[in-house]
């Protein structure tokens, strides 16, 4: 049983009547929904409401409610929005070099141009202490779990193989993509 098929199957195809929501002010498209037979159901405090005949795969609406048109999508440019490439951006950033990768790369950095120019500042040299302090602590809390007969420790490798696991023959195509364990934004801490 596919069930993004299922999902895909149910939604209609093809031209359809929908109903475009605008925001009731300013006459901004803001959404297209099912038609809705009581229309009282419906925020008219802020909106204001069309029919419309629109083929959701090939057309899209454009423009505000006084003058508003359903373009096929072949006559109208691609919008891009900035925030979208700039998320782009940062997440290709992120998955190369995640934020404790960064972090670490960083106070190595300081740690050699504090060396190199004979200067201690007392707030990085009790930040580095401590980091360095919890990872150890941490370190050893591992190793404790590791050796507990109490204790089954599941490293970070071995979650990672059990989803894969998991997710083998394609169940993954079933239920969508699945959030990564350990996302590359916060990278794996060495901890």
């Amino acid at each position: 049983m596919n069930i993004a098929k299922i999902l895909m199957d149910a939604i209609p195809t093809g031209k359809q009547k929908m109903l475009a929501s605008f925001n009731k002010i300013t006459g901004e498209f803001i959404a297209l929904a099912q038609p809705e037979e009581d229309m009282s159901k419906l925020n008219h405090d802020y909106y204001v409401y069309t029919e419309v005949e629109i083929d959701l795969d090939t057309q899209r609406l454009v423009g505000t409610y006084d003058n508003f048109k359903i373009e096929d999508l072949q006559n109208i440019p691609v919008t891009m929005y900035e925030s979208a490439i700039d998320n782009a951006a940062q997440a290709k950033i992120d998955n190369m070099y995640g934020i404790y990768k960064r972090l670490e790369v960083q106070e190595q950095l300081l740690e050699k141009l504090s060396a190199a120019l004979n200067v201690e500042d007392e707030q990085f040299l009790e930040m580095r202490d401590y980091i360095n302090e919890v990872k150890a602590n941490n370190k050893l809390y591992k190793e404790h779990l590791v050796n507990s007969p109490d204790t089954v420790m599941v490293t970070l490798q071995e979650q990672e193989e059990i989803f894969e696991k998991q997710m083998e023959g394609g169940l993954h195509e079933a239920v969508g993509d699945m959030p990564t364990l350990t996302p590359k934004l916060m990278d794996t801490p060495a901890v």
